[in-house]
């Protein structure tokens, strides 16, 4: 699956759930987003190592400013819950102001998922290790910066679709 095209489904179903992480959304030059539509899907392991290189080389290595929402009780739902309208209010307040924030939650998504099954915490040492502090726990980390080109819309849900 080409992680440009789409990480977790194929198109159709970005289409139909509006989920996804598509080319769009990744702010690339016109020239690398039609090139990249155009390329078959590659193997999992290459897709991983793009993705890690462009972590590294432009998400990471181009931003001025990071920052990191924490929250005491890493399994409070409510805690998360307060944690995403948080996001949601600095995101749109840097839209508002031309600047660009991008969330950088893969090392959280990680760190859940060894918590999980169980496994070696080795994400979950290093975000600890970044935030510092036994008492929080980071569940948000973002860069902000000064956006060099206009990203396009990334898949969004109607409002009627999430209604619980």
């Amino acid at each position: 699956m080409n992680v440009y095209r789409d990480a977790v489904r194929g198109w159709s179903d970005v289409q139909t759930y509006h989920d996804g992480v598509t080319i769009d959304a990744q702010a690339f030059d016109t020239l690398t987003n039609v090139f990249a539509k155009m390329q078959p899907d590659l193997p999992r392991q290459q897709n991983d190592a793009i993705f890690v290189k462009n972590v590294r080389d432009v998400y990471v290595a181009t931003a001025p400013v990071f920052g990191l929402i924490a929250v005491r009780d890493q399994d409070s739902n409510a805690q998360r819950m307060r944690c995403g309208q948080l996001w949601q209010r600095m995101h749109l307040w840097a839209t508002l102001h031309e600047f660009a924030m991008q969330p950088l939650n893969q090392m959280c998504e990680r760190a859940d998922r060894e918590r999980q099954l169980r496994l070696e915490p080795v994400f979950g040492r290093a975000l600890y290790d970044l935030v510092g502090s036994k008492d929080w726990y980071g569940i948000m980390p973002f860069r902000l910066r000064c956006p060099t080109r206009p990203a396009l819309a990334s898949p969004r849900r109607f409002f009627q679709e999430v209604l619980l």
